[in-house]
């Protein structure tokens, strides 16, 4: 199963080797927010500490040219998409 949250921070979100180095705290934070009966609660436990995953997610302005001679950007190279909806092979294919 894949569950996921996204939140706003002050903090900058972990170096990827550093993944899994703090994030129960960042974790404890986020669903801090939320009344105990809700059900990421119950997510949240049962995830392993290995299997969490803590990522940035940042705003990027288009590219005017998405192309030069015969190099072109696809898929996740032009489209900002979140890790784990898997949008950047259908992205690819619009392309």
């Amino acid at each position: 199963m894949i569950w996921a949250n996204t939140y706003s921070s002050e903090n900058a979100p972990p170096k990827r080797e550093d993944w899994n180095e703090g994030n129960r705290k960042e974790l404890s934070a986020m669903l801090s927010k939320f009344p105990e009966c809700h059900p990421i609660h119950e997510l949240a436990k049962k995830t392993k500490e290995g299997d969490l995953l803590h990522f940035g997610l940042y705003y990027r302005h288009h590219k005017k040219t998405w192309s030069n001679d015969r190099i072109v950007l696809l898929g996740d190279a032009c489209h900002a998409t979140l890790p784990y909806v898997g949008q950047g092979a259908n992205q690819a294919i619009e392309d």
